[in-house]
């Protein structure tokens, strides 16, 4: 930061003078290679090789921080890095008949960084997929993956805790299921149904995130009732749920916290052509709820924190109407409702907390109507 001795009197001038630039040098380099090769009527194979390098030659610059009142810090070096990617892997697809299909692959995921307390992470993946067609145009898909991840010694180079690992470096034992069934019921009808779920677990991880699970499922399903009517409807819950734990001293972990939070969407679409003969009209539905939960396990002393909920409502009414052969209007009505209730901010005045500065913020809540206009022209 700069500021001016008109601001700030008491900040000392730099001891030397900034550098002339701030250019750099930065040589990155990125190759893919694949190999797709059949192995008679029934298999094919797939061979990928990935490579991606950034090699930064930027120098370091020094920079002297703005000095507050009580806390001098010392001079700042900017950090420069430098990083190393490759993925190899292989994947076999058995055609077991006409319908069914087989998928198997392995993979190897190697990362190399530099100026971070982890240099290198190494991480072996397998997945397994299996996809049928069935009679009546059902379509059956299903699949599991892991992927173990280990990583290299911690580097005290940075400033954060020995103790601590970061989530995208730390050790990671990762497992993912996916399935889905869709199917055509008739001409005009068709539906389907997704459920996917992913878990990771930190094992080494001794502060911060040690679990994380994410988990969805979603149903949809259109309709066209005749040539003019089309109807769509989807329903999904999307589920998140983390544990982390941490150090009021700074040392061994002393508390554990848990987070819960669930989305639940219901979106429903209606489409009507050529009313009279040329009017198009649309209305759209949204409802969405959402809860999350939260609580803190303190030297065996548990406190669940009150839930957080939020309410969302929309409704789009869109109406088009064309008028001699060079333009049309379309009319739209948006009309929306957001409201929300967050302990952080409800009932919490001003200068309510000791030691805590709260600025009398509220949860955010509101209604919004839109009318628009348009009128569009064929030149």
């Amino acid at each position: 930061a700069f500021l001016p001795s008109s601001v700030y009197p008491v900040v000392p001038p730099p001891t030397t003078p900034p550098p002339p630039s701030l250019d750099g040098q930065v040589d990155t380099f990125a190759s893919n290679l694949e190999w797709v090769v059949d192995l008679g009527n029934w298999t094919r194979l797939r061979l990928t090789r990935l490579e991606r390098e950034r090699d930064n030659n930027t120098r370091p610059l020094s920079l002297v921080p703005v000095l507050g009142e009580r806390f001098p810090r010392p001079l700042l070096m900017s950090r420069h890095y430098s990083f190393k990617r490759s993925r190899l892997a292989a994947e076999a697809t058995f055609r077991l008949s006409a319908r069914t299909r087989l998928i198997a692959g392995l993979a190897r995921d190697d990362r190399a960084r530099s100026l971070l307390e982890i240099e290198s992470n190494e991480e072996d993946q397998q997945w397994l997929a299996l996809r049928v067609r069935m009679p009546r145009s059902v379509r059956l898909s299903l699949s599991y993956s892991e992927a173990d991840r280990n990583a290299s010694d911690f580097i005290g180079n940075a400033e954060n805790n020995s103790l601590t690992r970061r989530y995208f470096m730390a050790v990671r034992e990762q497992r993912a299921w996916h399935a889905s069934v869709s199917a055509q019921l008739g001409e005009r009808l068709s539906v389907s149904v997704t459920l996917d779920r992913l878990k990771n677990t930190y094992p080494s991880s001794t502060l911060g995130l040690l679990h994380h699970e994410d988990q969805t499922w979603s149903s949809d399903l259109t309709w066209r009732i005749s040539n003019e009517v089309y109807v769509s409807l989807h329903r999904s819950k999307h589920e998140i749920g983390t544990d982390t734990t941490g150090s009021s001293t700074g040392g061994p972990r002393d508390w554990q916290s848990g987070t819960r939070d669930i989305v639940r969407t219901t979106t429903a679409d209606l489409e009507v052509s050529q009313i009279f003969g040329r009017v198009d009209l649309r209305v759209t539905l949204d409802h969405s709820d959402g809860s999350g939960r939260y609580d803190t396990d303190f030297s065996d002393v548990l406190s669940v924190f009150p839930e957080l909920v939020s309410e969302h409502r929309g409704l789009d009414v869109r109406l088009t109407l064309p008028f001699g052969e060079r333009y049309s209007a379309q009319l739209r009505y948006y009309k929306e409702r957001y409201a929300s209730s967050d302990w952080q901010l409800d009932g919490v005045e001003v200068d309510t907390i000791p030691s805590a500065i709260s600025f009398g913020l509220l949860s955010p809540n509101y209604d919004a109507t839109l009318m628009v206009l348009t009128v569009d022209a064929k030149l």
